[in-house]
């Protein structure tokens, strides 16, 4: 009575070409077709395997550049609805006012930068600091922004 074999026998079909470059790549190596293509299919298998590794990582990192597009997104419309309301309702200065206005204009800048300085510091959103404010009141921002913070989004 024979022993059994302890590998299962399996016929495939592959493309000339890819058993031309087997035959090449088993001939360097010093191995078997057969091992080769064993551990071929037991790398594409495994799940802790460096390839689905990395196929989680970037599926991790395409979600969150996703997010990003979306909070570029939210901050571009924002931008935007306030360049409008501000040229809706603030009529040009005088010629007498300008140089005063500039004045005021450049000190209040340095104030800006000073301010986000410190929230880039503190690792603040501008969108989580207006949540945290309580300023928001549309639904729509709160529930994505709940997603985001879920993992969600």
């Amino acid at each position: 009575m024979s022993k059994p074999v302890p590998y299962a026998a399996l016929n495939i079909r592959i493309q000339h070409d890819t058993k031309k470059r087997l035959e090449a790549y088993a001939a360097a190596k010093g191995q078997s077709q057969g091992s080769i293509v064993e551990a071929a299919l037991r790398e594409y298998l495994d799940d802790s395997s460096q390839a689905t590794l990395i196929l989680r990582e970037l599926g991790r990192l395409r979600r969150g550049v996703g997010r990003m597009e979306r909070n570029l997104d939210v901050m571009d419309a924002g931008l935007a609805g306030f360049v409008q309301m501000w040229l809706a309702y603030n009529p040009p200065l005088p010629g007498g006012q300008k140089e005063a206005a500039q004045a005021m204009a450049a000190e209040r800048f340095d104030q800006f930068i000073t301010f986000i300085q410190h929230q880039i510091r503190q690792h603040k959103t501008f969108i989580a600091q207006v949540a945290e404010d309580n300023l928001l009141k549309n639904e729509d921002i709160r529930a994505l922004l709940d997603m985001e913070g879920e993992g969600k989004a």
